[in-house]
C-alpha cells in the first residue's frame, strides 16, 4: 500500500515504514492562543496544541501527501482528531491513486481495499479482478462504498455475471474516461451483451476503450449514431481477437469515423480485412496497429498518421508485393515518425524499407521477431537519417552487429538509444549480443539497455 506520485501500487502492501510527515503530529508545544483549534481529544480541556494544528487545511493536506503508505492515510490519520479525519478524505490525497481488488487477496487486504474505497472521494483508477468466489452480491457491496468519481475502470471477469460492471458503468457515466474489459472465460448471454453496450454508449466522457478477450465483440451489437460517447471517444484497443464474426468491431469503427488511435491485435489477418477498410475512412487517425493484408494500401488516405504498428503473419506475406507500389510514393504518410513491425519472414524486409524510405521524420523504429538479414537492416538504417531510438525484441546478434557497423560508419549519427530485449547470440558467426552492446556503449554516444538476453557464449 505504498503511495507514490501519479501512481500507487496495490493496497495489499503492508509496509509499516514511518513517514517524516507523520512524525510532525507527535511534536507538541504549549501556546497562549486560546482561539486555536485543538488537535487533541475532546476530553482534553487544557490550552495545548501542536504546531501543525496552526496550519491551514491546504498545507496540512500537502504534508499528508508526503505519506508513502495508503495504510497510514486510511487508518492512522482518522484516529488523531476530527479535523484529521476530515482531511484524510481530501480529494488531493486520492485523485492520483490506483486501487486494485483481486479475489485471492487475504481478508485483511480486502478489508483495507474497502476502507480506502470508502474514504476516497475521487480515484484515478480501480481494477477489479473478479471470480466466481466473489459471488453475485459483490456488486451491491462495492456500489455502496465506491467514490463519487473515478477516471478509469478495469474489469477482469472469470465465470461471473457482469452485475458489478452494470452498476459501476451506470454510476460513473458522467466521469469515466477509460474503460478496460477483460472477459476471458466469461459466457455472456445476449441480454448481458446488449446491456453492457447500452451502458458503454451512455458514457459521456469516455475517451479510451480496451476490450481484451473480445467476447463482447463476438455477439452482434447495435450502435446508435447519436450516442453521447461519439463526442469524446478517441482510442479503441481490441486485443486477442480470433473469432470469425467481427462485424461488431467494423460497425464500431464505421459509426464513429473520428478515432485518433486504433489498435487491432490478432493472429489471423483475414479477421480484420473489413476493419482495415473501415479505418481508411478515419482521416483523423494518428496511430494504428493492424495486421498486414492487401487492404493496408487503403490507409494512404490517413494523412495524419505518425505511428504505424504492423502485425506481420506468414499467411499474408504473398500480398506484400501488391502494397509496395502504394507505399513507395513519398506523399503517403508524410508525417510518419514511428514504425513498429511485429513478426514476419524475410519477405517483409521490402515492406519495412517501403515504410521508411523517403520519410525523413522517422525517429523511432521498433522491430519484434523480424527475420531480416544484417545487410537489409543496414540498408533500412541508411534511409532513416533522423533515427533517435531503436528497439529490438527477439532479434539476432547479426542485427545488433548491423547497428554497430552503421554507427561506426556515421550512418546513425543521430541515434541516442538502443534497447535490446530477449535478443539472442549467433553461435554460427560467433557474435555475442552483450559484447556488441558493450562496444557500442563504449565507442559511440549511444545509451544501450539490455534485458533478458539469451546468451550461451563463453567469456
Amino acid at each position: 500500500m505504498k503511495r507514490t506520485r501519479r501512481s500507487t501500487s496495490n493496497v495489499s502492501d503492508h509496509s509499516d515504514v514511518p513517514s517524516k510527515a507523520a512524525k510532525l503530529g507527535e511534536s507538541k508545544a504549549t501556546v497562549s492562543d486560546p482561539a486555536s483549534a485543538s488537535c487533541s481529544n475532546d476530553d482534553v480541556q487544557d490550552k495545548q496544541v501542536c504546531f501543525i494544528d496552526r496550519l491551514p487545511d491546504h498545507l496540512v493536506v500537502r504534508i499528508f501527501q508526503e505519506l508513502e503508505l495508503l495504510k497510514d492515510i486510511a487508518t492512522l490519520l482518522p484516529q488523531v482528531c476530527k479535523r484529521w479525519q476530515l482531511l484524510a478524505s481530501h480529494e488531493n490525497l486520492w485523485k492520483d491513486v490506483h486501487l486494485s481488488y483481486e479475489s485471492h487477496m487475504s481478508e485483511s487486504q480486502k478489508k483495507m481495499f474497502f476502507k480506502c474505497l470508502q474514504m476516497a472521494p475521487k480515484l484515478s483508477s480501480i481494477t477489479f479482478e473478479l471470480e466466481y468466489r466473489d459471488g453475485p452480491d459483490f456488486a451491491q457491496r462495492i456500489i455502496k462504498k465506491c467514490p463519487s468519481e473515478v477516471m478509469a475502470l478495469h474489469f477482469i471477469y472469470d465465470n461471473l455475471p457482469p452485475a458489478a460492471l452494470f452498476c459501476l458503468l451506470k454510476k460513473y457515466k458522467n466521469c469515466l474516461e477509460k474503460l478496460m474489459i477483460t472477459d476471458t472465460y466469461t459466457p455472456y448471454v445476449d441480454e448481458d451483451v446488449k446491456r453492457i453496450w447500452k451502458e458503454i454508449l451512455n458514457l459521456t466522457k469516455l475517451k479510451h476503450l480496451v476490450v481484451d478477450g473480445a467476447a463482447l465483440f463476438y455477439h452482434k451489437a447495435t450502435f446508435r449514431r447519436a450516442a453521447p460517447c461519439w463526442k469524446t471517444w478517441q482510442i479503441l484497443d481490441v486485443k486477442d481477437c480470433s473469432y470469425e464474426n467481427m462485424n461488431t468491431v467494423q460497425k464500431l469503427i464505421s459509426v464513429h469515423p473520428n478515432w485518433i488511435e486504433v489498435y487491432l491485435s490478432t493472429t489471423t489477418s483475414s479477421i480484420f480485412r473489413g476493419e482495415v477498410k473501415a479505418l481508411s475512412k478515419c482521416t483523423s487517425l494518428e496511430t494504428i496497429q493492424v495486421p498486414f493484408c492487401k487492404e493496408f494500401k487503403l490507409l494512404e488516405k490517413c494523412e495524419r498518421l505518425d505511428s504505424i504498428i504492423v502485425d506481420c503473419v506468414d499467411e499474408t506475406s504473398s500480398e506484400v508485393s501488391n502494397v509496395l507500389p502504394v507505399l513507395a510514393q513519398n506523399n503517403v504518410f508524410p508525417l510518419l515518425k514511428t514504425v513498429k513491425i511485429i513478426g514476419g519472414g524475410s519477405l517483409y524486409a521490402p515492406l519495412l524499407m517501403a515504410l521508411v524510405k523517403g520519410r525523413p521524420k522517422i525517429s523511432l523504429l521498433n522491430l519484434v521477431s523480424c527475420d531480416i538479414k544484417s545487410e537489409e537492416l543496414l540498408d533500412v538504417l541508411e534511409n532513416t537519417p533522423s533515427l533517435k531510438t531503436l528497439y529490438f525484441h527477439e532479434m539476432s546478434a547479426q542485427c545488433v552487429s548491423a547497428v554497430a557497423n552503421g554507427a561506426s560508419n556515421n550512418v546513425l549519427s543521430n541515434l541516442e538509444k538502443l534497447s535490446l530485449f530477449e535478443c539472442y547470440c549467433d553461435e554460427g558467426s560467433k557474435l555475442c549480443v552483450k559484447v556488441l552492446a558493450k562496444e557500442l556503449e563504449q565507442h559511440q554516444k549511444i545509451k544501450v539497455t539490455i534485458e533478458s538476453i539469451v546468451c550461451s557464449c563463453k567469456p
